[in-house]
C-alpha cells in the first residue's frame, strides 16, 4: 500500500471518489452532498486542501481522506477506507501531517464507516461519540407553532448563537461544533448553518423561533433541506429556564408541520447517544434509527 498526495491526482480520479460517497449518503441517508464537492474540489485543485489517497501496488484506490487546519483545530473532512489496515495508514498520515504538527486539537465528524476506526483511534488518545441518525415520514396533522412563535429572520442570528451557548455545556471536546464554547464559535456555527451547505440548505420558512418575553429567544428549531422532499432538523434549543414546559416538543412539531407545507415528506435529525432524554422525545414523536455518525476528539 502506498499513499499519495491527493492534490496531485487527476480531476477524473477524484470525481469517482466524490461520486461513490455521494451515492452512499443518498442511498443510506437520503442526503444529497453532491453540491459540497465543488467547494472541496476548488480547494484541492488550488492545493489549499491537503489529503491522501491510499493505493495498492497495482494502482487500485483503497481509501482516501482530506483535512485542514482551522482555528488551531485539525479538521478531518473525509476518511474512506476498504479495510482496518487502510484506515490505520490514513489516520497515521493525517496525524503526522504538517497541519497536525501545529494543531492544538482534532475534530472529525461525519457518516464514517472506515473499518476499525474506533479501535485505531483509542491508542492514539482519541475518543468517539456516536450520533444517532433518525428519520420520520411526515403526514398531515402536524401541530402549529406556539402562539408567540414566528419563523426565523436573518436578524435572529446573534440571538440564536446566544441561545445555543446557554443550552449547551460551555466546553465539550467531543461536540462537533463550538467545542470551546466561545461566543465567536457559536456565531460562526450559526452562520455556517444558515449560509453554508455542509448541513443542507437552510430553510427559514421551516424554522420556528420563540421570542423571549424580555428579549432574545426562548427557543428555536433550525431546519435545512438535504434533498428534494427531505428536511433536516439541524438544531433544537430551549433556554434552560424554559425547560419542562414542552417548548422543545412544540417546536419540533411546528417544524414538522412547516416542512410538510414546504413540500417535504421526510424529516431527519442527529442526536448524541449521550442525550438520552432528547432521544426518548424523538422516539415518542415517531422517529426511527437508520444510521450513525461519529464525532472524534481528544478528551480533556
Amino acid at each position: 500500500m502506498i499513499l499519495i498526495d491527493w492534490r496531485s491526482a487527476t480531476v477524473e480520479a477524484v470525481s469517482r471518489l466524490y461520486a461513490a460517497e455521494t451515492g452512499r449518503w443518498r442511498r443510506d441517508l437520503h442526503w444529497d452532498i453532491s453540491a459540497q464537492w465543488a467547494t472541496v474540489e476548488g480547494a484541492r485543485a488550488s492545493r489549499r486542501l491537503p489529503g491522501f489517497i491510499a493505493e495498492s501496488s497495482s494502482g487500485q484506490v483503497l481509501g482516501w481522506s482530506f483535512h485542514l487546519l482551522h482555528r488551531g483545530a485539525l479538521q478531518v473532512g473525509a476518511l474512506v477506507a476498504d479495510s482496518a489496515a487502510t484506515t490505520e495508514r490514513l489516520v497515521d498520515a493525517i496525524l503526522r501531517s504538517d497541519e497536525a504538527r501545529t494543531a492544538s486539537s482534532l475534530m472529525m465528524f461525519g457518516y464514517l464507516d472506515a473499518p476499525g476506526l474506533e479501535r485505531c483511534l483509542s491508542p492514539r488518545g482519541l475518543a468517539v461519540e456516536r450520533y444517532r441518525y433518525l428519520q420520520r415520514s411526515l403526514t398531515a396533522g402536524g401541530a402549529e407553532p406556539p402562539a408567540a412563535a414566528r419563523t426565523y429572520d436573518h436578524t435572529d442570528a446573534a440571538a440564536v448563537a446566544s441561545l445555543l451557548a446557554a443550552s449547551y455545556d460551555a466546553i465539550d471536546p467531543l461536540r462537533p461544533f463550538a467545542r470551546s464554547g466561545h461566543r465567536d464559535e457559536w456565531i460562526e456555527y450559526v452562520a455556517q448553518l444558515t449560509h453554508g451547505a455542509g448541513c443542507g440548505v437552510f430553510e427559514p420558512a421551516m424554522s420556528p423561533v420563540l421570542p423571549g418575553e424580555f428579549g432574545g429567544l426562548d427557543g428555536a428549531a433550525l431546519v435545512t433541506r438535504l434533498a428534494p422532499g427531505v428536511a433536516h432538523l439541524a438544531q433544537v434549543a430551549v433556554q434552560p429556564v424554559m425547560r419542562g414546559r414542552k417548548v422543545g416538543w412544540q417546536l419540533v412539531l411546528a417544524a414538522m408541520a412547516a416542512a410538510e407545507r414546504q413540500g417535504c415528506d421526510r424529516l431527519t435529525l442527529l442526536v448524541s447517544e449521550r442525550n438520552e432524554a432528547a432521544g426518548r422525545l424523538y422516539e415518542r414523536l415517531g422517529f426511527v434509527h437508520t444510521g450513525a455518525f461519529q464525532s472524534v476528539g481528544r478528551p480533556q
